[in-house]
């Protein structure tokens, strides 16, 4: 009687694990700097909020010669479920800053195309952007 419950529990668990457990890979955004010199890249979204007002959210990524980062942003894929056109309309900036300039990307059908046609990986879950200035 003991093992069947035994049995039964583990049974139950095993169920319960697999059924809150996700097998979706991370959303990522790879840079990769090809460029002859260190990257400061700056991110900036635009959350709408219930008081008539926008708030920014910014993210910096130093990326040094000859070296990549990879950002997680979420889990799924950049396809389904609009994922891409839903961080594209909150994307407001993308700027790329070296020892001599600063590149940046305000243009949404530049962004769109900057973004989309760099989408990689076996689950479309990663965008990977090659920066060779």
């Amino acid at each position: 009687m003991k093992i069947a419950n035994l049995n039964l529990n583990l049974a139950f668990l095993t169920c319960l694990a697999l059924l809150i457990s996700s097998c979706d890979p991370a959303q990522q955004l790879v840079f990769i700097n090809n460029s002859d010199s260190d990257l400061d890249i700056k991110i900036v979204e635009t959350f709408n909020s219930n008081y008539s007002m926008s708030i920014d959210d910014t993210t910096l990524i130093k990326v040094k010669r000859g070296r990549s980062d990879t950002t997680n942003l979420g889990v799924g894929n950049w396809e389904i479920n609009s994922n891409l056109d839903s961080f594209l309309l909150r994307l407001k900036e993308v700027s790329f800053t070296s020892k001599a300039d600063t590149t940046i990307l305000t243009d949404k059908t530049l962004l769109d195309s900057l973004f989309r046609k760099n989408i990689r990986g076996d689950y479309k879950e990663q965008i990977v952007i090659n920066i060779e200035q």
